[in-house]
């Protein structure tokens, strides 16, 4: 495979499955100029580059911040209109009461109301901490995908989606 422009440096950190590391000459012995490994690729980068993992871990938090004083006022929110048509809650029915309990810091009441949400927020607000850690080595998270594994991953994505709403039919959120 060919070099991603740069890429220059490659430091690990254990998190994911199947993800392509790019190494450079100097930690690499052998000569390649990539392999594969089960860790995701942190790479060196300017400060001006927008590191996402902070934009998005910082507005998740806001959010669940914001949520902790604006939960008494809750009630005031129109109900779901996808769950009054039809009887059964939508995919996303008990996200904001999930926020709200992870606001509290009761993880596990969040993960009763809306499972896949609340580890998309939790995985967004450990995303934003890493990067906010990683920043003073100028260093980010990055994660390159074979077409293979993101069509995995994708259909993994998927079948989580479903399996969430199938569990939110069942509970009756």
């Amino acid at each position: 495979m060919a070099r991603r422009p740069g890429c220059t440096c490659t430091h690990f950190l254990v998190l994911l499955p199947c993800i392509r590391v790019r190494t450079s000459p100097i930690f690499d012995s052998g000569g390649n100029d990539e392999r594969t490994v089960i860790i995701p690729a942190l790479r060196h980068t300017s400060l001006k580059e927008l590191n996402l993992g902070i934009v998005f871990g910082v507005i998740t938090s806001g959010i669940i911040v914001f949520a902790r004083f604006v939960s008494p006022y809750l009630h005031l929110l129109p109900d779901c209109t996808f769950h009054t048509v039809t009887g059964i809650p939508c995919p996303t029915c008990g996200s904001t009461r999930s926020i709200v309990e992870l606001s509290n810091g009761r993880l596990l009441d969040a993960l009763g109301y809306n499972p896949l949400f609340t580890l998309f927020a939790v995985g967004l607000v450990c995303w934003g901490i890493l990067s906010v850690v990683l920043l003073p080595f100028r260093v980010k998270l990055v994660l390159e995908f074979s077409v293979i594994e993101a069509r995995v991953i994708r259909c993994a994505c998927l079948f989580l989606f479903i399996m969430n709403w199938f569990f939110l039919i069942h509970a009756r959120i």
